[in-house]
């Protein structure tokens, strides 16, 4: 009912990463770390259940050339394995946190989950990464990414993998993008913008008594 508007607060749901400053990863000394030669990193930071379909990534992007994809995270399967050991710029690193997870996060330069993303979209937005992913299974946070701006929803693998490169090829609008991800950050994915929710709506309730 429109008369109760007034009585909605929205905390947003996010990740509280005000306590990491990224200034002082330095890219390409992560990259030398890992041994990754390529130019551009996509990165996949999640767990590997099959309804995040990282093989349509890996598939994708295979032999890419000056193109990594760089993956972090629990449950990899032995198929899953194997299509890393098929071409020289996919790499999986296993698990990693704290330090060096943010590590991992620093060296990217876009966020690629092709379904069900959850999370990881807001990380990907702290981190200033645009994001590519596919219509189909995903969690409310999607709301964060806004097609065209900060990265693109995609109907395909090819349509996956065709914006995947264009972001990648064009510096101009990789930096655009980048710039979008750090002013959605501010106005709707900062903790800060969750815990204003819940202030005003304690101030409302306050005031009402």
């Amino acid at each position: 009912d429109p008369k109760n508007y007034n009585k909605l607060f929205i905390g947003n749901n996010t990740v509280d990463n005000s306590d990491i400053d990224k200034s002082k990863y330095n890219k390409d000394m992560i990259k030398k770390k890992y041994s990754i030669s390529e130019e551009k990193v996509i990165l996949y930071i999640s767990r590997m259940k099959a309804s995040k379909r990282i093989d349509i990534l890996l598939d994708s992007m295979a032999n890419e050339q000056n193109v990594a994809v760089v993956a972090m995270g629990a449950g990899i399967t032995d198929e899953i394995r194997q299509k890393f050991e098929t071409a020289p710029n996919l790499y999986y690193l296993g698990q990693k946190y704290g330090e060096e997870g943010n590590e991992v996060w620093a060296m990217g330069d876009v966020f690629c989950i092709p379904l069900n993303t959850g999370l990881g979209i807001n990380d990907a937005i702290f981190w200033n990464l645009p994001i590519v992913t596919m219509n189909g299974l995903q969690p409310p946070e999607i709301c964060y990414l806004k097609n065209g701006i900060n990265g693109f929803i995609v109907n395909s693998k090819e349509e996956l993998k065709e914006r995947l490169l264009q972001i990648l090829s064009n510096d101009a609008l990789l930096t655009k993008m980048k710039h979008a991800c750090q002013d959605i950050y501010e106005k709707e994915v900062d903790v800060k913008v969750m815990f204003r929710g819940f202030h005003d709506a304690i101030k409302f309730i306050m005031n009402g008594k």
